[in-house]
């Protein structure tokens, strides 16, 4: 046999064998997610670390809702291990959103990443939002064990300044800030959405999914949800692979800049902007507004 049909026939061959395996597991993976719906039952009650244990509520009124339990950990010592357990109470005028931010905070891995949003109020102040497992004593995160109904999910309301001391300030990857380009009404509602999600969850537990319940595709689900009809920005691989996600945004006019996306990615970096902060032991509105010194400035062209 030629060289050219032997590398044909083993390609062929590899392809063969390729598709013999995919016939045979994924029913068993549909079997197997089939039994995890019906014999497995998320829980609000199991033996949490402390950042998973105490969840955030809401209260409506007529134009505030007052939240709490909000995240304000102190990290002592430069080291995300050694902390002080914080939360607070506060209320906030939803109809004084005024901007939101999306934070993309990239893996080693090269799919991965973590999202999460930031809302700032006209009256200076800032809640972030963060979709995560909920984790306990003796858990990490595993994206294969996402799969299959290992973690519970929750919604972190938490300080800007706490997730990102942790994420950009104490950890390596790095963290980029991007402002979504958004109408009032869209701010408003998506604020209350997300909210409202932080309630239920509290509410009424469920797994964290790491294909279709995980950080990046429930904003993606908000945004469907709450965005005007010419701009939902529907569904994409790059949502399940978040590392991406950043870039499906940007191509879809959600991104608040007038850069090319190589060009907003790299001005957006905010990990020396947060450790820089971190240094001048700021107040948590000070340390919002201390990382968006420059943004208009480097992001608008």
């Amino acid at each position: 046999m030629s060289t050219k049909f032997n590398q044909k026939y083993k390609w062929s061959k590899t392809l063969h064998n390729l598709f013999k395996t995919l016939f045979i597991a994924l029913p068993l993976v549909a079997i197997y997610s089939l039994a995890l719906n019906k014999f497995t039952v998320p829980s609000n009650n199991r033996d949490w670390t402390d950042e998973s244990k105490t969840l955030s509520t809401a209260e409506f009124a007529t134009s505030t809702v007052k939240i709490d339990n909000i995240k304000n950990f102190e990290y002592l010592n430069g080291d995300e291990h050694q902390y002080k357990v914080n939360h607070y109470s506060d209320s906030f005028q939803y109809d004084k959103v005024k901007d939101i931010w999306l934070f993309q905070n990239d893996f080693i891995e090269p799919l991965g990443a973590h999202t999460f949003l930031t809302f700032e109020f006209e009256d200076g102040k800032y809640l972030s939002a963060s979709a995560e497992i909920r984790k306990e004593k003796g858990e990490s995160y595993d994206p294969y064990n996402g799969l299959f109904h290992h973690y519970e999910m929750q919604y972190v309301l938490v300080s800007e300044k706490d997730i990102l001391t942790l994420r950009a300030g104490l950890r390596q990857p790095p963290v980029f800030m991007y402002k979504l380009k958004l109408n009032r009404n869209e701010k408003i509602n998506l604020f209350i959405d997300v909210i409202k999600r932080a309630n239920q969850l509290a509410l009424s537990p469920e797994f964290y999914n790491t294909y279709d319940n995980a950080c990046t595709s429930n904003i993606n689900r908000h945004l469907n949800a709450m965005l005007d009809k010419d701009k939902k920005p529907g569904r994409s691989w790059k949502i399940v692979f978040p590392k991406y996600s950043d870039q499906f945004f940007y191509n879809k006019g959600l991104i608040d800049t007038g850069l090319t996306f190589s060009e907003i990615k790299q001005s957006s970096l905010v990990n020396q902007k947060v450790k820089d902060a971190m240094q001048l032991k700021l107040s948590n509105s000070d340390f919002s507004r201390f990382i968006r010194q420059s943004y208009e400035k480097t992001t608008q062209g």
